[in-house]
């Protein structure tokens, strides 16, 4: 009997808690697609704000989506919101000057994605990243005079994701699965035998 009920328990946990999480993740996306953005600065070479750049972030994925765009204010700073969550191209324009980023972004779900990037001329190394002299830059198909060096890590990390809802339900689920295989594989129902009864080394 015991056998059956801890089963019972264990597929009942593996089964129900990933799909209870599904209705309120789902409620949930529109609001976090809204709430999304992309922030941070650009400086000149010599350290000083790029002041009425044009920043582009060109949608990777999901295809097909419209670019979002916005301006550096004096001191280089920027601001993009709303952005629906996707991987992006970033480029900054001065002009017909482009500077593409030297990385992509991901933007998640209603998180403030931060990045720093620096102005500089394009060194052999970017060609690995996609830019070379005279390319076209994602966004306004201009060619890119120089390069925007994402300086600074972007976040949210790993670690905000999982204090988040998502991450813990996540978490959880996981466990309910391992802890369902784990009661599964070894049955549920081992018996403890008792030793065998002492018996008289004398014969007595």
């Amino acid at each position: 009997m015991k056998s059956i009920l801890s089963r019972a328990v264990a597929l009942v946990l593996a089964l129900t808690l990933p799909v209870a999480a599904l209705p309120a993740e789902g409620a949930r996306r529109e609001k976090r697609a809204r709430g999304a953005s992309f922030e941070g600065t650009i400086l000149e070479a010599d350290g000083h704000g790029a002041r009425d750049l044009t920043v582009v972030l060109t949608p990777l994925e999901p295809p097909g989506a419209e670019p979002v765009r916005g301006t550096t204010d004096r001191r280089g700073g920027f601001r993009l919101h709303p952005v629906p969550y996707g991987i992006y191209q970033v480029g900054f324009f001065r002009g017909e000057q482009g500077f593409p980023a030297n990385r992509i972004v991901h933007i998640q779900p209603g998180k403030a994605t931060e990045a720093r990037f620096t102005l500089g001329p394009i060194e052999p190394q970017d060609a690995a990243a996609g830019v070379t002299p005279g390319a076209k830059v994602a966004g306004l198909a201009q060619p890119a005079t120089g390069i925007a060096r994402m300086e600074e890590r972007l976040t949210p990390s790993g670690l905000a994701w999982l204090r988040t809802g998502r991450g813990v339900t996540t978490v959880v689920a996981l466990s309910a699965l391992l802890v369902g295989g784990i009661i599964l594989l070894t049955g549920g129902d081992d018996e403890i035998t008792p030793p065998p009864p002492a018996t008289d080394p004398t014969g007595e």
